[in-house]
């Protein structure tokens, strides 16, 4: 359903949809948030299907590769 919601989001990860026109600014300002997001998992390879999603997030917040562990 578009036009029914407000979404607080990092600038890193709105970008393309902003540029598309796809999402809309509700205001100008920019605010960045001092709180940290983590990804916690079990020591040892990730599954394949946590290793994907992590890749994703990581791509979508600006995160280099490397700096995923």
């Amino acid at each position: 359903a578009h036009g029914l919601g407000i979404a607080l989001a990092r600038p890193p990860m709105t970008e393309d949809q902003l540029k598309s026109g796809r999402i809309i600014a509700a205001d100008e300002r920019v605010v960045l948030s001092p709180i940290s997001y983590w990804l916690d998992r079990p020591i040892g390879r990730p599954r394949a299907a946590a290793a994907e999603l992590a890749r994703r997030i990581a791509a979508q917040a600006g995160l280099a590769a490397e700096k995923i562990e």
